[in-house]
């Protein structure tokens, strides 16, 4: 998992699993970056392979922290099996989802 700012976005960067043992270290990630005065926190799940219910709670509290706090949260469409989770959560067309990491100004 890699945290790094660029500009005005806060790229958080999800490889292999997100599960009960990596959710953990994702929410300790969201909420330092929440903190900041960053336009846009991205969640980049290009690289994710899978993710369980531990994962999808962790994204769905920040999606609501997000929306009280400017709404800067967006998420970056991963795999199509990653997709088909939130498909089957419904949740595909409640949370923030993006194509691409959003441009730094």
């Amino acid at each position: 998992m890699l945290s790094a700012r660029d500009g005005d976005t806060h790229v958080i960067t999800l490889a292999g699993e997100l599960c009960l043992v990596s959710a953990a270290g994702l929410e300790q990630k969201l909420r330092a970056a929440e903190q900041t005065p960053v336009q846009t926190i991205a969640v980049d799940l290009r690289k994710l392979t899978f993710i369980d219910s531990t994962g999808i709670r962790v994204l769905v509290h920040a999606q609501r922290r997000s929306w009280q706090d400017g709404n800067r949260l967006v998420l970056v469409r991963g795999a199509a099996g990653v997709r088909r989770i939130f498909e089957l959560c419904g949740l595909a067309d409640r949370l923030a989802f993006v194509d691409e990491i959003p441009a730094a100004v």
